[in-house]
């Protein structure tokens, strides 16, 4: 008889309602959802009525770019901390360190990596757009920053 008692609570009875409406809810059909490739599609028509599709070039973007320069003074020199957004050239995953990313200044002075003893090396994934940040050390001041990463060079104007 103590389980007949439960159903006399009104908040077991909107449970019910709300699992009731949420079961409707999922299982009903819905609207169909466009397929994002479609909409770069351009449908042309021949005279003789038959459509072909032909789909629209975007210009090409570059990989990698160049987001952001910020310059901090230090004792004696300049720390230049290097943003940049994109995928690697040759794909795959690819850390941001000495091995793999050369900098030099507009003039060809090499210019040394900035070291943090607990600060985590910067990466780029080849599959999507990732961001990354290279800390550089300058001793005498420059108006840009040449990093060449992957065979491609990249140009890193200062602010003044």
């Amino acid at each position: 008889m103590k389980t007949r008692i439960i159903f006399k609570r009104i908040e077991i009875w909107l449970l019910f309602a709300v699992m009731i409406g949420l079961l409707v809810y999922a299982f009903k059909p819905g609207d169909e959802v466009m397929d994002p490739v479609i909409d770069n599609l351009v449908v042309l028509s021949d005279e003789s009525g038959s459509f072909a599709p032909e789909v629209t070039e975007e210009p090409e973007k570059e990989i990698l770019v160049v987001e952001k320069v910020d310059v901090r003074p230090a004792q004696q020199g300049q720390i230049v901390e290097v943003t940049l957004v994109g995928r690697t050239p040759e794909g795959g995953e690819a850390r941001l360190d000495e091995s793999t990313v050369t900098a030099t200044t507009g003039s060809g002075i090499p210019v040394g990596f900035f070291f943090e003893p607990f600060r985590l090396v910067g990466s780029l994934d080849g599959e999507e757009d990732s961001l990354a940040t290279v800390k550089l050390w300058l001793e005498e001041p420059a108006e840009v920053v040449l990093l060449e990463f992957q065979g491609k060079t990249l140009r890193a104007e200062l602010p003044e």
